[in-house]
């Protein structure tokens, strides 16, 4: 049984505000399904609790929306469903000190997170959902890896020569982007959270991805 949710209405005003900040590069068709799933799910996503990501956006053959959840929005979903509740303990994380290494500085092998589902004898369940590193971290090249080279053209307007980003021949060292450097922990543990949900709870979240995962 779940929670029923009051149906989520917007002004003109904040379709406009919405359509300009949380979903910018979506077209009329793209805006509108965001919306609905937004409704659907009972998002805000004024809250980012959901929002629109479109990949090769200048692309019109690879041009693809993804609608991403935060983990918050996971999480308020989960808390409508009458027959969930988070762990008391923390995630667990596995650590190889053999595996640190400029893409993977703490060693971690992997990530599990556990919630209860409520079963139809009144018991508690564990359900586990686990995450790699080596599956889920995302890694760039160091800047050494490129180089700077004329193209042989210039700008019209300032008369300078036309530079772009090449990569050097090599093997040159991966690291963690983004938030993958500074929170690896949190990262990966909304990847597992989200798999454990998923895995529970498929009713409620077939489909639904945090952008962690993505």
């Amino acid at each position: 049984v779940r929670t029923a949710q009051p149906p989520m209405v917007f002004t003109g005003q904040q379709l406009a505000l919405i359509k300009k900040t949380v979903a910018a590069d979506t077209n009329d068709d793209e805006f509108n399904l965001f919306m609905e799933v937004a409704k659907f799910r009972g998002l805000n996503p004024f809250l980012k609790q959901i929002y629109a990501v479109v990949y090769s956006k200048d692309d019109p053959k690879k041009r693809k929306m993804s609608i991403i959840t935060g983990i918050d929005g996971f999480r308020i979903i989960a808390s409508r469903c009458r027959d969930y509740r988070p762990d008391s303990e923390p995630p667990h994380f596995e650590i190889d000190e053999k595996k640190k290494s400029s893409e993977n500085p703490e060693g971690i092998v992997k990530c599990v997170v556990r919630c209860f589902k409520l079963g139809p004898d009144n018991q508690w369940y564990a359900v586990a959902g686990e995450a790699y590193w080596d599956e889920y971290a995302p890694l760039k090249e160091d800047d050494e890896a490129f180089e700077w080279v004329d193209t042989g053209e210039k700008w019209p307007d300032s008369g300078k020569a036309k530079m772009t980003k090449r990569r050097k021949q090599g093997d040159f060292k991966r690291k963690p982007d983004g938030k993958w450097a500074t929170m690896p922990r949190v990262m990966l543990s909304k990847c597992a959270e989200s798999i454990c949900l998923r895995k529970g709870w498929p009713e409620d979240f077939s489909g639904v991805y945090v952008n962690e995962e993505m």
